[in-house]
């Protein structure tokens, strides 16, 4: 028995083809669609202090800039070293920005925030601490790091239990 298919069948047959492969293999569009945002921005605080007239701790919007904390603060005081500081930085929650007097050459930080705003010489002297996990530290800060405590230190590579106990000895 031989069965005859007319072209036009056939033609049809493809076509039905075709069009439902071309349904299923693409992306339909509710798959891309965007994952839309709190439209409402998140309430951070962030402590400023130094050569600053009001210093305190101040609500801003996530993602706000130190220019906006500073102004907040009501500024800077005759003191203030206006060149030290990036007013252009995004804070984070929970910062504390230190505004440098003018005749502040070596400003004294307690704690982690030693490592948050010393300068790579000042790192290089705390016990335990050489050119190579200086320049961890550095880049880490430099990467938008910071650190909250002082078990954040062991995020650096080099730095383990033993050395960060002898670091906060040093420091505290």
């Amino acid at each position: 028995m031989k069965i005859t298919i007319r072209k036009e069948w056939l033609a049809g047959l493809i076509l039905v083809l075709i069009l439902g492969l071309i349904y299923f293999l693409n992306p339909r569009e509710e798959e891309y669609q965007a994952v839309s945002l709190p439209t409402e921005n998140q309430i951070i605080e962030v402590y400023i202090n130094g050569a600053v007239k009001n210093p305190g701790v101040y609500e801003v919007d996530s993602g706000q800039r130190i220019h906006v904390v500073l102004e907040k603060a009501g500024g800077f005081t005759d003191k203030a070293d206006q060149m030290r500081i990036n007013l252009a930085r995004q804070v984070e929650d929970g910062e504390m920005i230190w505004i440098y007097e003018k005749s502040d050459e070596s400003p004294k930080y307690l704690g982690v925030d030693y490592f948050n705003y010393e300068s790579k010489e000042k790192i290089l002297q705390v016990e335990g601490i050489g050119e190579t996990i200086a320049d961890r530290i550095m880049t880490y800060r430099e990467n938008g790091g910071y650190f909250n405590e002082f078990n954040d230190l062991l995020d650096i590579e080099g730095i383990g239990q033993q050395k960060l106990q002898s670091i906060i000895d040093y420091l505290d």
